[in-house]
């Protein structure tokens, strides 16, 4: 299918907006209606550029012109609106602009933080290694005595399946309501299934025999250690990540405190009522 040059200048969006302005700026000319200081509207390449990425962001596609100069009327709308709310003060009078406004100037100050060099980076990482360390882990085996089936007497009644356990047997009688092993377990996550009390025996317990009861929601429990390990230091380059991200965190907040230090320096306070109060 064949495009006349006149097909495709009449199908480009920009060409419209060039002669709408082109029509209007005449328009103003030729009525002595040129616009008040501050009242111009520019609508630049550069802006739609912009709509068409962001039609294209949300949509999948690039805008027709009428969806363009939907784009461009919504942006008109907004600065309009925008102008008329500063000419009005309401920056001022309005909390919560104040304090986004406040907040972006603190981003500001933020963005100008960069990754640290290497030696730097890896000197941070050595004075907070802690922070990265794995925590230890346990690996057991388990069986439930139910306080749903049992009530009270659970406690006594894993007691008396432990006493009567022989060699190289696993306690019976106890319930399948959890599984019956579990692998690598933090004392963080413990806490979490089977509340804290449990968590705190089950990391105290030594030897890999059967043991218990150890209590916890669900009842009485006789526990069987599979494994145990202790806290592993962690590597700068299994966690370089997190660690670029917590440096930039902690710099970023004192980038924030010396850019107000320094804003702050180019005002005296003084609160009414107050003697001695101006600083």
């Amino acid at each position: 299918m064949r495009v006349t040059l006149k097909n495709r200048w009449t199908g480009e969006p920009l060409l419209h907006f060039v002669l709408l302005g082109a029509f209007t700026f005449g328009a103003w000319s030729l009525f002595g209606a040129n616009p008040a200081p501050g009242q111009h509207i520019e609508i630049s390449a550069f802006d739609l550029e912009r709509m068409r990425a962001m039609s294209v962001r949300q949509w999948g596609q690039q805008p027709g012109p009428a969806q363009l100069r939907e784009l461009v009327e919504r942006h008109v709308r907004e600065e309009v609106l925008y102008r008329e709310a500063i000419r009005s003060g309401m920056d001022r009078d309005d909390v919560i602009v104040r304090r986004r406004l406040a907040q972006k100037m603190e981003f500001l100050a933020q963005d100008e933080v960069a990754l640290p060099a290497e030696p730097v980076l890896a000197a941070w990482f050595e004075q907070h290694a802690q922070r990265y360390a794995v925590a230890p882990t346990v690996s057991f085996e388990h069986v439930l005595f139910s306080a749903r089936l049992h009530g009270a007497a659970a406690p006594e009644v894993a007691r008396r399946a432990l006493a009567a356990l022989r060699p190289g047997q696993a306690p019976g009688g106890g319930s399948a309501m959890l599984p019956a092993s579990y692998d690598k377990q933090g004392e963080a996550l413990l806490a979490r299934d089977f509340g804290p009390a449990f968590a705190q025996a089950l990391f105290a317990l030594r030897g890999q025999g059967w043991s218990g009861p150890v209590l916890s929601p669900y009842g009485a429990h006789l526990v069987r250690l599979k494994a145990q390990d202790a806290v592993l230091p962690a590597t700068l380059d299994a966690v370089r990540a997190q660690v670029q991200a917590d440096w930039l965190n902690e710099h970023a907040g004192q980038a924030r405190e010396n850019a107000y230090a320094r804003l702050r320096a180019r005002y005296v306070v003084s609160v009414s009522g107050e003697s001695g109060a101006a600083r």
